[in-house]
């Protein structure tokens, strides 16, 4: 072997690391997608009492019980986080390794947030009407029609990746859009015909699907350019700018009944958090 295939080698081991298969660890593994789908399909699993703790909020509008769920979830999380960055190994400064536990954390939270980069950023911005939709469709229409809608989110992250990202999918997955796509105009047509309300829930649910979509998408993307990002430490901030929102849009805190603070405590510390993270963490290894 020459030197110059030696010196090839030497930059293939640089840039593929350690693994002595490249394909192993790749997106496209077998066995890392299974593991993905699994992960995601419980975090599905996991969401689906979601839209029935929103239907049993009884107070007025859907913005206040957006707002509350998104700070119990922030609180949440960041408590979750902080416990976690206590012994998850730093990546960079020596600084960090001592000291006390909570700096510490904070320092780790940090280098982990600046590791999502860009990415970050627009994960969070896609993440808002994905919410927004999911909650606040279900104001104006049945919570039914809300998941029937959001279900198609898969579909929709198929034929994204295909337009986007040049992989088309598998004949049974266009024929599956392609059914969908037509029950979803039934669905549309005959809300039409009933109420504009219920028209309007529907665009919502579909905003939160598109949303679903996107992120599945840019998570599998950022597998791939930012492989060592860790995606769900930014949940308390992507709760905060939903909570913003919410009141932008006219929430009013103090209008939550406080029989219905149970239901909003169980989807912000419970439902929410353990459901996003797999639907987070999930798409990595599809």
């Amino acid at each position: 072997m020459s030197a110059a295939d030696h010196s090839i080698d030497g930059a293939e081991q640089q840039v593929l690391g350690p693994q002595t298969d490249a394909k192993r660890v790749g997106p496209g593994d077998t066995g890392q997608h299974l593991k993905g789908t699994l992960i995601v399909v419980c975090g599905v699993l996991w969401l689906s009492p979601d839209s029935m703790l929103i239907k049993l909020v009884e107070s007025d509008g859907g913005w206040e019980t957006m707002f509350w769920r998104h700070v119990f979830y922030a609180l949440t999380m960041t408590i979750g986080i902080l416990a976690h960055c206590t012994w998850w190994p730093p990546r960079a400064a020596d600084g960090i390794k001592s000291g006390w536990a909570v700096p510490r954390a904070f320092a780790v939270w940090r280098e982990r947030i600046v590791d999502t980069g860009r990415y970050g950023v627009v994960w969070i911005l896609v993440q808002v009407p994905a919410n927004l939709g999911f909650i606040i469709g279900q104001s104006h229409t049945t919570a039914a029609n809300v998941l029937i809608v959001v279900s198609t989110a898969p579909l929709w992250s198929a034929l994204i990746s295909w337009v986007f990202l040049s992989e088309p999918p598998p004949l049974r997955t266009v024929v599956a859009i392609f059914c969908a796509m037509i029950a979803i105009v039934a669905l549309f047509w005959s809300e039409l015909v009933v109420s504009t309300d219920e028209l309007a829930g529907l665009l919502l649910a579909l905003m939160c699907a598109l949303g679903l979509a996107l992120n599945f998408n840019l998570l599998r993307r950022a597998a791939v350019a930012v492989p060592h990002a860790h995606f769900p430490v930014l949940f308390p901030f992507q709760s905060l700018v939903c909570g913003a929102v919410a009141l932008l849009c006219g929430a009013k805190p103090g209008n939550l009944l406080l029989e219905d603070l149970p239901w909003v405590v169980i989807q912000g510390c419970c439902v929410v958090p353990i459901s996003f993270i797999a639907l987070t963490i999930g798409p990595k290894y599809i």
